[in-house]
């Protein structure tokens, strides 16, 4: 049968094999992808850890930013139910595997997922099981929700949801008053069951609902004129990011703090074009201390620099625009150096240069997406960004020698860092994620993803083109109208007409 892959998108497989004797409903990665309705953070799906065979090829992965994610499950008929989960488990690490526990209208189920752990199994990851408890559902459906408790982890990732019927006799008093009511109408309900393969809606289906998510957010704009990259910031008009004691706490860090701005502080602007993300800085700095031009170039905490540090995130990581296996984190130390001295190498395609000020320096940069480890880059692309500013002063007194900002840095995406957006011409941005990354020709085109508005737009038409082609080969006229500031989950399917064997990709057009 012949396939349509989409370019740029997740690759979730479908589960096939029989339920359990005893497993009256099972979500799947696939599924719990395509229900879950966060009220902050994202859905997504991941691959599992290398050592971890045997399970899908897919899990889905829930990024708290507080809130809770809830799933519309299906119940075959009222009574009692164990849920439980298949899901990752590894080791502790902070913004990584968290703790999280489930609840249905007022109940509270007892059980818990506690994705970390200290002290390390072989292998490293796994999928066990985890149960979450007992409770009396109503069907059809009921809405159950995860949300975080603690424990300094922010991922949930589960292979699956089950329900398993459980007859009265036997049961906890403590399971017995624990009572899911129906979701709200059979209507709703029926619209979240799982859908059958191959069935096609006769007009586009979009749906938006804002949420918490991007208070911590810097939209990049595309350039208007290519920067020389010489350390000349004349071409760079405003620059918006300001880094010193005022974005502590709010927006990042200062450990240890500077003595004041004019010991260390900054004011940087970003922009882009499809192969580079450029960086002006203007750094003020009272005692600038560049490495010896005798000696290697080591660590950029051991100067002053502004480092630089950008994660790859998992739905272009996978897509057709990937560039092959790359870090979590790629860090890029832009050094200051003496005049006459050499920069830093950053690697191909990755340059910088620094010009000396009357109280500091400035900075300008251009890294490119090839490193980070996609390309090219495209509007809506989004991806965290943290920037860490230091200050090495030799000649000041024990205390007082290292100093330090982070920006960027706080609840507001993967591992803490905020996150960058490429933005258009357009106030709005976003991407759009299908379910599956192959369709039958005639199946519809599930999709999930994220919008972010800086102001008010209208999403006036989702396009479906083959990838790096001009010519839209289907066209949705949708009309939706982002009224307000903020970050928007979106999800929906379109009902793609016959479209030849290839690679796709999926365009937003505003208004």
């Amino acid at each position: 049968m012949r396939e349509l892959l989409f370019a740029g998108l997740f690759a979730l497989t479908l589960t096939t094999s029989a339920l359990a004797a005893d497993t009256a409903v099972k979500l799947t990665a696939d599924d719990l992808l395509r229900l879950a309705r966060p009220s902050a953070g994202e859905c997504y799906a991941v691959k599992p850890p290398a050592n971890v065979t045997g399970g899908p090829e897919h899990l889905f992965a829930w990024r708290s930013d507080g809130g809770a994610a809830s799933v519309r499950v299906p119940v075959p008929a009222d009574g009692y139910y164990a849920v439980s989960s298949l899901g990752l488990w590894g080791p502790w690490a902070e913004g990584r595997l968290g703790r999280f526990v489930m609840t249905g209208g007022d109940a509270k189920f007892p059980g818990a997922y506690q994705g970390w752990y200290g002290t390390p199994p072989d292998p490293p990851y796994r999928l066990r099981d985890f149960n979450w408890g007992v409770a009396y559902l109503t069907a059809p459906a009921v809405d159950l929700s995860f949300e975080p408790a603690g424990g300094g982890g922010r991922l949930l990732v589960l292979a699956d949801l089950k329900l398993q019927p459980r007859s009265e006799d036997g049961l906890k008093p403590e399971d017995r008053d624990h009572r899911v009511p129906a979701a709200v109408t059979a209507t709703d309900a029926a619209a979240a069951a799982v859908a059958p393969a191959g069935r096609v809606t006769p007009s586009p289906v979009f749906d938006a609902q804002q949420v918490r998510g991007n208070e911590w957010t810097v939209f990049v704009p595309h350039v208007k004129q290519t920067p020389k990259i010489d350390g000349n910031l004349s071409e760079w008009g405003e620059l918006p990011i300001v880094i010193d004691a005022s974005l502590v706490p709010q927006r990042g860090w200062a450990t240890p703090p500077p003595e004041g701005d004019a010991d260390l502080s900054a004011r940087v602007a970003v922009s882009w074009d499809g192969k580079h993300l450029y960086l002006a800085a203007l750094v003020r700095d009272d005692q600038k201390t560049a490495r010896a031009a005798k000696d290697p170039w080591g660590s950029p905490f051991n100067c002053d620099s502004l480092v630089v540090n950008i994660s790859l995130p998992g739905w272009l990581a996978s897509g057709v625009r990937s560039q092959g296996a790359a870090p979590l984190q790629v860090s890029y130390g832009l050094s200051y150096y003496a005049p006459g001295v050499s920069p830093r190498p950053l690697g191909s395609e990755c340059r910088y240069a620094v010009n000396d000020t009357v109280d500091g320096y400035a900075l300008e940069a251009a890294i490119s997406f090839a490193s980070m480890g996609w390309k090219p880059a495209m509007v809506g692309d989004r991806f965290p960004l943290g920037l860490i500013l230091v200050d090495v002063d030799p000649h000041k007194p024990g205390g007082l020698r290292f100093d330090q900002y982070g920006w960027n840095y706080g609840p507001g995406s993967t591992a803490g860092t905020g996150e960058a957006r490429l933005m258009g011409a357009e106030p709005a941005a976003g991407e759009i994620i299908a379910e599956r990354e192959t369709l039958a020709p005639g199946a519809p085109l599930r999709y999930v993803g994220t919008i972010d508005a800086q102001g008010a737009a209208t999403l006036q038409t989702l396009e479906v083109a083959p990838v790096g082609g001009k010519e839209a080969v289907a066209s949705f006229a949708l009309g939706k109208a982002i009224a307000a500031p903020g970050r928007y989950r979106v999800w929906g399917q379109l009902p793609l007409p016959t479209l030849p064997e290839g690679q796709y990709e999926v365009r937003m057009l505003w208004k």
